[in-house]
């Protein structure tokens, strides 16, 4: 920890009553952070996710509802914001610890939430109003049929809609699906011209009759929906990104690691940079995979970026091209929370991280008890002496 930064590792991220919802990554307990202040509040647990790291990796809202949408949890989840009412729900769950989320890209569809296979065998489509599940089992079969290996078109996070037709990039190879909305019926369409040396996709959006795919690379593909070509239209020069989000000719690339945020012009076929707000830090060693913003949520002109594990929300003015931070803090209600979490986890003689209990909180505890750690030392290691 530094003095004055809060760093926090979350998932999630969905925007209702100036409030992004988020998960935190290492204990899957719902947050919320106020959108003006930043100021961070600890909101709920939930009995049925299993203790283990991002058991929940997206959140979607309807009608001041959440869906806590399963990485490696058996349930997808309904909290009601005004009611603070829980409601689980069991799908067809397929077990993989190799695998940090069952589903990947999704989109909401009147009153359908279409989730979009990560390791499943389907693409589940729930109704909101009910939460009847549908499972659309076809496309995956004939996928199978024809390309053999179900990886090979794991889906992506990111996704994009375009007259009556949802595309969401695949992870695992250069291709991606095309669905219509109305028929449910669908495609794989792959871009075996394309030779770049990491296969996949990490996002996608919409120009005119154009799709633009984002590569692991940081590298822009250009595909022309109506004569079924592609090309490369943009190297990252080692830059790396990890989701876009586009405006009028503007794709904004949100950075996957450290260095600044790019804006691609797709006319002018230039990229202009912005740097991050004074004060924007990363805790380093919680940046895996070279993402260090989770999820996107646009609120008209801007955009809100939940950070992976940094001390800012960032927000982006599309139309005015301005990106502005709201540093994170600690509610007292969130300090008191992980002060008795701390102080119970002591109690037991569990193992605790330094991410999981507010490391001020735990020296604390620790002075007023008397207890001494060697500050010479690794302090995640003295801690976890002590209690063993």
């Amino acid at each position: 920890m530094e003095k004055d930064n809060v760093f926090l590792g979350i998932d999630g991220g969905a925007f209702y009553g100036n409030t992004l919802w988020c998960m935190n990554i290492k204990d899957n307990n719902l947050l919320k952070i106020d959108a003006h202040t930043g100021i961070v509040d600890y909101i709920e647990s939930f009995d049925k996710i299993e203790k283990k790291s991002r058991a929940i990796y997206k959140i979607v809202e309807y009608c001041g509802k959440l869906i806590l949408i399963p990485g490696n949890s058996k349930y997808i989840i309904l909290y009601d914001v005004h009611t603070r009412e829980i409601k689980c729900y069991e799908y067809r769950y397929i077990k993989d610890n190799d695998s940090f989320y069952k589903f990947g890209g999704f989109f909401i569809m009147g009153n359908d939430l279409f989730l979009f296979p990560g390791i499943m065998r389907y693409i589940l489509k729930i109704n909101l109003d009910t939460m009847e599940f549908e499972y659309i089992e076809k496309p995956i079969i004939d996928f199978q049929r024809i390309y053999g290996k179900r990886d090979k078109f794991i889906c992506s996070n990111g996704g994009a809609i375009n007259e009556k037709k949802f595309y969401v990039p695949s992870n695992s190879q250069n291709a991606f699906f095309c669905m219509d909305i109305e028929s449910n019926r669908c495609q794989l369409i792959q871009i075996d011209e394309i030779q770049n040396e990491s296969k996949g996709f990490r996002d996608i959006v919409v120009y005119e009759s154009k799709l633009i795919l984002l590569d692991y690379s940081g590298n822009l593909i250009e595909w022309n929906i109506k004569n079924k070509s592609s090309k490369i239209i943009f190297q990252s020069e080692e830059r790396i990104f990890s989701c876009m989000e586009r405006y009028a000719e503007y794709i904004w690339l949100i950075p996957g690691d450290t260095k600044n945020i790019c804006i691609y012009n797709i006319i002018k076929n230039e990229v202009e940079e912005k740097e991050y707000p004074l004060g924007h830090k990363f805790y380093s060693s919680f940046i895996n995979g070279a993402i260090t913003f989770n999820d996107k949520n646009r609120v008209n002109d801007e955009v809100y970026l939940t950070p992976r594990c940094g001390n800012m929300l960032l927000v982006i003015n599309l139309k005015e091209k301005e990106v502005r931070g709201i540093r994170l803090q600690l509610s007292k209600n969130f300090k008191e929370h992980y002060r008795n979490k701390t102080i119970e986890s002591i109690d037991k003689k569990e193992m605790i991280f330094e991410s999981e209990c507010r490391l001020e909180e735990y020296i604390d505890f620790v002075s007023e008890n008397n207890i001494v750690i060697d500050k010479t030392r690794n302090v995640g290691q003295a801690i976890y002496n002590l209690i063993k």
